[in-house]
């Protein structure tokens, strides 16, 4: 299984907006690269994919064909986009968690540790 984050949206003069935008900026224009641990909390649980194949889970969140919407175990309807730069993904098997940030190019692990805890 594959839990999707996506990072939540601040309107301009929330608080946080300006932390928020500094890290929005920063993981969707470089990823993994300028990512730190204090971004999870900038982040909420988007979609769980019935896949363990992280190429897989780009595909089925962008493509979005009936094929692909079978694999879709949970989503949030209301605010779920495209998988893009700066997502996070949480892959689970055989109950070993691994979290990776999609790049530019690829996926690169960010930390091995679980985010808004839904591993265990």
């Amino acid at each position: 299984m594959i839990r999707v984050f996506q990072m939540k949206m601040l309107d301009k003069g929330a608080e946080g907006y300006d932390e928020w935008l500094n890290a929005f900026r920063s993981t969707t224009a470089f990823g993994s690269k300028l990512f730190e641990d204090y971004m999870l909390d900038l982040y909420d649980y988007k979609a769980s994919l019935n896949t363990t194949d992280l190429e897989n889970a780009f595909q089925i969140m962008n493509r979005w064909s009936d094929e692909d919407k079978k694999l879709i175990d949970w989503i949030d309807k209301g605010a779920t986009k495209s998988m893009s730069v700066g997502d996070i993904l949480e892959l689970e098997v055989d109950a070993n968690v691994r979290t990776y940030m999609v790049d530019g190019y690829g996926f690169t692990e960010i930390r091995k540790a679980m985010i808004n805890g839904f591993a265990v």
